[in-house]
């Protein structure tokens, strides 16, 4: 396919990229968004619970921090509703806090500190259009 053969030029892969145009099923098929790895989950939850006649499915993200990935899968459910005819609910779970203390080494101490990815809860909640916190 012509297509499959142009998006191994990178540039054209990232063009497509920051200018997402054509369907989200060929953008989900080719792996076209800035979170390809979030699209593929949404589109292939939503395509399976069409094929089983499931009218709603639930994406979930645990740790938000400061919320890009959770904004992400918004736009991302809001395609795939139109696309697919599947309903998503977006939902982000996190304390606030941040990280907590490191347990042992296998936390790599010396490299992640207590508290990083700490949430501002109320900025992220006035950005949020439907998903749940």
């Amino acid at each position: 396919m012509l297509l499959a053969r142009l998006l191994r030029v990178p540039a054209l892969r990232c063009l497509w990229t920051k200018f997402p145009i054509g369907s989200a099923a060929l953008r989900a098929r080719h792996d076209i968004d800035p979170r390809p790895h979030y699209r593929f989950g949404v589109w292939e939850g939503a395509e399976l619970a069409r094929a089983l006649g499931i009218p709603r499915i639930t994406v979930c993200e645990f740790g938000v921090a400061g919320g890009r990935g959770l904004l992400a899968l918004e736009r991302i459910a809001e395609e795939t509703e139109g696309a697919t005819g599947v309903g998503v609910d977006v939902v982000g779970f996190d304390s606030g806090q941040g990280l907590p203390p490191p347990r042992d080494y296998r936390d790599v101490p010396h490299f992640w500190a207590t508290g990083n990815y700490k949430m501002d809860e109320q900025a992220l909640r006035r950005q949020l259009r439907r998903a749940h916190l």
